[in-house]
């Protein structure tokens, strides 16, 4: 996960995504200590990505009944791509969950290494 400084707005997506989490498991998201991937490694992991964002966008729009096929075009993805990563919707979902506690958990650690504690809660909030 891109791990900004202090202070810095946290966000979703950036210039290194790769396929994978920190403890080994099959996940996406962006992680800066991970080298630069290329060539068809970037596209797949932008396609990640793009996934998760697209599942998040719709799920919330349209709930869980929502079909994947929405999913994968909002992703700008063919179907094969979203089965290739995640089998079923309860799959994606929980790679979204995943995902979404991720991000809450790096909030939380950087908050508090902001000096002005209003501002350290309004980082985590936003």
């Amino acid at each position: 996960m891109d791990r900004p400084a202090a202070g810095q707005q946290l966000t979703r997506g950036g210039p290194a995504l790769v396929a994978g989490r920190a403890d080994g498991k099959d996940d996406v998201g962006p992680d800066a200590t991970a080298p630069r991937k290329r060539g068809s490694q970037a596209r797949a992991a932008r396609n990640n990505w793009a996934l998760i964002e697209a599942a998040r966008e719709v799920f919330l729009v349209q709930g869980f009944d929502a079909p994947v096929s929405t999913i994968a075009e909002r992703a700008g993805v063919g179907m094969s791509s979203l089965y290739r990563r995640c089998r079923t919707k309860e799959e994606l979902l929980g790679r979204l969950c995943a995902d979404s506690m991720e991000y809450l958990a790096q909030a939380a650690q950087d908050g508090p290494a902001i000096d002005d504690p209003r501002q350290g809660l309004a980082h985590y909030v936003q």
